[in-house]
């Protein structure tokens, strides 16, 4: 686990309740200064949503962008947060498309002069 980490060790690790983590485990990780939470008791699906959600966020952003900071990484992902709920999805909700700044498009042809 020390090796994996780096210099720089991540301040939360989302775990299961495996028993594969044992006091050993969790007392490195303390150690090292990472604070461990747990997916909710019996809920095999809990990890399958957490995972899907990271592979959207690298598929659609990170495996595009080099990412310079932890600064760097949160804006990004608040760029991708405000461009997914304002995404096709969210658009078609208000049956009006939307322009590249994610405001709705006037429906009507604008007259030609």
């Amino acid at each position: 686990m020390v090796e994996a980490v780096g210099d720089a060790p991540p301040r939360y690790l989302l775990r299961d309740r495996d028993s594969i983590y044992d006091a050993r485990f969790r007392t490195r990780l303390r150690g090292l200064g990472v604070r461990c939470l747990l997916s909710p008791p019996r809920s095999p699906l809990a990890n399958a949503s957490c995972e899907r959600l990271v592979v959207t966020l690298r598929r659609d952003s990170l495996d595009h962008i080099m990412v310079f900071g932890e600064r760097h990484a949160e804006r990004i992902l608040r760029e991708y947060l405000f461009y997914y709920q304002a995404g096709p999805t969210a658009a078609s909700a208000t049956s009006r498309p939307r322009d590249r700044a994610g405001s709705p498009r006037d429906a009507r042809p604008h007259p030609v002069s």
